[in-house]
């Protein structure tokens, strides 16, 4: 965290003055890093600026090395996708599709919600048909697992 804070003023001087790939690298490899490759010290005045000799450098730098600072932005990308694609392409993944299940088991765990609902709505509208008054345990016997259900599964989509 403490290096991240302390390249935060010069990537951000870097991207102000629209040097967007050198604060991607320097973000990625570090300051040193980029003050090596451009052969410029990175050292911001107090109002967080970089010198105009220094930018001239640096974006003659960044011109004159896009391509390689590209492959260096884009070098965690690629890496993130190949982690994709062992997920996508894993054993677990393909077992999981495989597994049998039990269609009314499926559908029956699909309507938990709804049929909880339902059968709440329909106590209630029996007890209110026939004049029977629902009391607070009763409330509770039928009220509860749908409560249960609600918390433990969240929100569900919207």
């Amino acid at each position: 965290m403490a290096i991240l804070a302390a390249l935060l003023p010069i990537v951000t001087a870097l991207a102000s003055n629209g040097l967007n790939l050198l604060a991607d690298v320097a973000l990625k490899k570090g300051k040193e890093f980029v003050e090596e490759k451009a052969g410029v010290k990175l050292n911001t005045d107090t109002q967080g600026n970089l010198p105009p000799e220094t930018l001239v450098v640096l974006r003659k730098y960044e011109m004159d090395n896009a391509v390689e600072l590209k492959k260096i932005a884009l070098e965690e990308r690629k890496i993130d996708v190949e982690e994709l694609k062992q997920l996508k392409d894993g054993e677990g993944y393909l077992e999981e599709l495989k597994t049998k299940t039990v269609p009314w088991v499926d559908a029956l765990h699909k309507m938990g919600r709804q049929i909880m609902n339902y059968v709440l709505v329909g106590y209630a509208l029996v007890c209110v048909f026939t004049g029977h008054e629902i009391t607070q345990y009763e409330l509770l016997l039928i009220g509860g697992p749908n409560i249960a259900y609600q918390l433990t599964k969240g929100k569900g989509v919207k």
